[in-house]
């Protein structure tokens, strides 16, 4: 599932990219509206027979979803969103500025944005068939992701789109790990449901609110982009601390009570 959404976010770059380029912006909510249509027609002819469950106690599904793992958790997923949607939505008007580029170039930003969920896909099948700890592995992931953010910062041309690349090698990995090997972990089965989707519902708030804090970090100094860089840079380390503070305070300290 999550390979799937990150090259269908690569093909929809690509083909938005060189459908605005050569027919201009209008033209991309036409091909969006395709995609849109044929979605919905797929899913009528692939409908699921949906088995409802007896319903679970409230106030324990709520008790546990809120645990201290589960909340530190969708703290790291808010932080990891604000890079990876960061990266997604905002690193494509970066080149298109820094390169100096009109819409009929959108193509070559549409290009260099396509690789970016590409590079994620391959970091995260090099991510899984590592035999190491999947939370060591995460900080390791996490940590070197800020040092590509504070190299691309002071990098131009070939040399950042490789950097670019390259971090984004080392981004997927730990949402996986985030949105599906922390939560089943820690919790009782029968609330998994409850608890993932409070994590990916903590990444959605990271993904909002890097709309907002974007263009403020680019517009309140001369600094500009390398205030975004250095944010992101920031957050990765952030995230790397989360993920070890539950690792090491929750699950090493009071692993023979966690089931993990």
């Amino acid at each position: 599932m999550g390979t799937s959404y990150q090259v269908g976010n690569s093909v929809a770059w690509l083909v938005s990219a060189y459908v605005v380029g050569a027919w201009g912006w209008r033209a991309g909510f036409w091909v969006a509206g395709a995609f849109l249509l044929a979605r919905g027609i797929l899913l009528l002819l692939t409908k699921p027979k949906l088995e409802l469950l007896s319903p679970q106690n409230v106030t324990s599904q709520i008790k546990t979803t809120l645990s201290f793992p589960i909340v530190i958790g969708g703290l790291s997923l808010c932080l990891l969103n604000m890079i990876r949607y960061g990266v997604i939505t905002w690193i494509p008007l970066y080149l298109f500025e820094s390169e100096k580029l009109v819409v009929e170039q959108m193509g070559k930003v549409g290009l260099k944005v396509f690789l970016i969920p590409i590079a994620g896909v391959v970091g995260t099948l090099v991510y899984n068939a590592f035999k190491i700890s999947k939370d060591v592995l995460s900080i390791i992931f996490l940590v070197l992701l800020a040092v590509s953010f504070v190299a691309f910062s002071f990098s131009t041309g070939l040399l950042a789109t490789i950097i670019l690349l390259v971090g984004s090698f080392f981004l997927y990995g730990p949402h996986v790990f985030l949105v599906t090997t922390l939560p089943t972990r820690f919790v009782d089965k029968k609330v998994v449901a409850a608890s993932t989707g409070f994590i990916d519902g903590m990444g959605y708030v990271g993904t909002i609110l890097i709309g907002v804090i974007v263009p403020f970090l680019v517009t309140s100094s001369r600094n500009g982009w390398k205030n975004v860089f250095t944010f992101w840079a920031i957050l990765s380390i952030l995230a790397a601390v989360f993920v070890a503070v539950v690792y090491i305070a929750h699950f090493r300290l009071s692993e023979p009570n966690t089931g993990g």
